[in-house]
């Protein structure tokens, strides 16, 4: 979860990956946030323009954000909007040296190499601009991921047409997904905690090794001592040698419970401590069930 400032956070965090690519690419080059807009004069001056042109919901978080208020109108749970962030990145230069041309496959190939924004990149971004200083992106524990957009030459023509008189350059398209911003209404707090446990005496816990079973291996009660043993059969049958292997076996006593929708009561079998160790357990299947 994020404050308002994520959005902010995020454009100024792309606008570092962006400037860090177009200068490997046409040294001298920069970065300009706002919309397309051809340099002036006609100058042929190397720079990308980062603009965020759409803010759309996020339809697969949008409706996992649960009713904040209950009947009443009480506040239960701080909401939050999921969004998506859509950018654009417009590339100008000298055409005759194909500057345009190299900084927008600069730009490509850092995105696809690095597609999410690393807390690193966040924390940085928020340093270079006062303003973002008490952005909480860093700490969201949904990563922001930036997804190339393959608009159709309709869809490119629409976007630029709101560009008023602003010529087409070279540019790319950028979702990023997904922004949480969580509402500053604070929710009540749980209720307080009277007792912990039977006589308050806490919670009794207690924790492995737990046994598991491995494998079973089932072969006729006659040959039990038989070197090399046979093949385990498919199903077993009264009076049948069952072998179970596994970890953390042991204990002071062991039994092992059959049940069956078939059995009015399940079957329950002590295993004696001369048939059991630590990772092996043996019995034969009573004859009498």
């Amino acid at each position: 979860m994020s404050n308002y400032l994520a959005i902010a956070t995020i454009t100024a965090a792309l606008a570092q990956v962006v400037r860090d690519a177009v200068q490997s690419a046409v040294p001298g080059s920069d970065v300009v946030l706002g919309r397309p807009e051809a340099p002036a004069g006609g100058a042929a001056l190397a720079r990308a323009r980062l603009y965020l042109y759409q803010v759309s919901h996020n339809a697969g978080l949008r409706n996992a954000d649960l009713p904040g208020r209950n009947a009443a109108g009480d506040l239960v749970k701080r909401p939050t909007a999921a969004l998506n962030l859509h950018y654009l990145v417009a590339f100008y230069g000298d055409e005759n040296t194909l500057e345009t041309q190299r900084m927008l496959a600069a730009v490509a190939r850092d995105l696809h190499t690095q597609p999410g924004l690393t807390r690193a990149m966040i924390l940085n971004a928020a340093a270079s601009q006062a303003e973002l200083n008490d952005s909480d992106l860093a700490d969201a524990f949904e990563q922001v991921k930036f997804t190339p957009l393959d608009l159709s030459i309709d869809e490119w023509t629409k976007l630029w047409s709101v560009f008023f008189q602003t010529p087409h350059a070279p540019s790319l398209a950028y979702q990023a997904s997904v922004v949480l911003i969580e509402s500053v209404d604070r929710a009540p707090g749980g209720l307080p905690v009277l007792r912990r446990g039977d006589q308050d005496q806490g919670v009794d816990l207690r924790i492995g090794p737990f046994p598991s079973l491995a494998s079973l291996h089932i072969g006729d009660g006659l040959d039990a001592d038989r070197r090399p043993r046979l093949p385990s059969l498919p199903a077993a049958r009264l009076g049948d040698r069952l072998t179970f292997a596994g970890q953390n076996l042991g204990g002071d006593s062991v039994s092992i419970v059959f049940s069956n929708p078939r059995l009015a009561n399940p079957i329950e079998v002590a295993i004696p401590a001369a048939d059991r160790t630590a990772s092996e357990l043996r019995l034969i299947l009573p004859s009498d069930a």
